[in-house]
């Protein structure tokens, strides 16, 4: 019996010994920065995070939307209406989600009960795109009615009636962001054709196209992909896939600054914090790299995910970032002070 035993102990620490060298004897070490993981997608597509920073909304492809409390990092609702998300965005108050879906409805959540308030189904197509207005009366979606037929609608949320719609242009075949300025004013669109940004103004209903790049580019050198307006309400960044970050004055009409990104993936991701100060990169490695706008410089790099091309999206305030890859089940939360003090 005592030498069973003793063979027993003996074979156990031998497996042990041969986990350690294989490198299986423990996890990796947490990443530094990496607060927390939000696990259990199915092929993760959209985030977004609420005005105030404490709720995460996660789409899924495969599934239904959750609602994630960050302090603790458990589920709050689970939108089981909400399958195969194409569009998230929270109102300016952060008390009600809007979500486009592969049918042609915009639902609206109380994201206090994690239950449906209403929907909008007045002829819509198919939605890619949502953004709110600053004071949340209106909402902008990008719609695609049929093959080739585009609108930008416009959706009064109080009452449930639409404006009249902006036509893009019939360039327009892939879309990529939409956005209000600070003032509610002006839309943002940006698209795969023509290389540029279109402004619209909401009160006359012009259209002003800002071109990117070298005044003699070719009209299919790259696309603009996320386009934001910065926290001060007078810049415009944007990430042109081909050539750089670039931050447009709006009072001056003119490219105030943009630097280089080398970037290893074919399609590039890539989003900017409010003030237009720090660029998060991703590339084909799974690797995002943050960037100070103001320098040109590469701060940091962080190993995102093992699979795929990385996506990155920062909180309002800039001090959280999100990170999501379609091939993993996690959504991972980083903090961006320590993710920048560990580049000094």
């Amino acid at each position: 019996m005592v030498i069973r035993h003793l063979l027993l102990i003996a074979g156990f620490a031998l497996t042990l010994a041969l986990f350690g060298l294989l490198g299986c004897a423990r996890p990796d070490p947490k990443p530094v920065g990496l607060r927390t993981c939000l696990d259990g997608h199915s092929r993760p597509s959209r985030v977004v995070f609420s005005p105030e920073g404490r709720i995460l909304a996660v789409g899924s492809e495969e599934e239904y939307v959750r609602l994630w409390d960050l302090e603790t990092g458990q589920v709050l609702f689970r939108l089981v209406n909400a399958v195969n998300v194409k569009a998230l965005v929270f109102s300016p108050d952060g008390n009600t989600l809007a979500t486009a879906c592969q049918e042609p409805i915009i639902r609206f959540w109380d994201t206090k009960t994690g239950q449906e308030k209403t929907s909008y189904r007045d002829d819509i197509g198919k939605v890619s795109l949502l953004a709110y207005s600053p004071d949340g009366t209106t909402l902008a979606s990008w719609s695609d009615l049929q093959i080739g037929v585009q609108r930008i609608l416009l959706l009064n949320v109080a009452s449930g009636t639409r404006k009249a719609p902006l036509s893009p242009p019939p360039t327009a075949n892939f879309f990529h962001s939409i956005g209000f300025s600070r003032d509610g004013q002006t839309l943002a669109v940006t698209h795969g054709k023509p290389n540029g940004v279109d402004l619209w103004n909401l009160k006359t209903r012009r259209e002003q196209f800002v071109a990117v790049g070298p005044t003699d580019a070719k009209i299919d050198d790259g696309s603009v992909g996320e386009v934001f307006f910065c926290s001060d309400g007078r810049r415009l960044a944007f990430y042109h896939e081909e050539t750089a970050i670039r931050l447009w004055d709006l009072d001056k009409q003119k490219e105030q600054s943009s630097f280089p990104v080398a970037n290893k993936a074919k399609f590039p991701t890539a989003t900017l914090r409010a003030d237009g100060k720090l660029a998060a990169i991703g590339d084909g490695r799974g690797i995002i790299s943050l960037w100070n706008t103001e320098t040109g410089e590469k701060v940091t790099e962080i190993q995102a995910s093992r699979h795929h091309v990385p996506f990155a999206y920062f909180s309002p305030d800039g001090r959280t970032m999100a990170t999501r890859d379609i091939l993993e089940s996690a959504v991972k939360i980083w903090d961006v002070p320590t993710l920048l003090e560990q580049s000094k």
